[in-house]
């Protein structure tokens, strides 16, 4: 997934105050923006090893 928005967006720039805001942002919500990430990755399965 970050590969491919690394193809599609990696040409694109943030203003600096946008960043600005957007990492604070982020700073606030850390801790439930880590859990919602937990428990998607584990609905998915991605957690799980790769079949062969």
């Amino acid at each position: 997934m970050a590969r491919d928005y690394n193809e599609r967006c990696g040409e694109y720039y943030y203003k600096e105050s946008d960043l600005k805001a957007v990492r604070l942002e982020v700073e606030k919500y850390r801790d439930q923006i880590k859990q919602k990430t937990r428990e998607e990755v584990q609905a998915k399965g991605w957690d799980k090893p790769a079949k062969k």
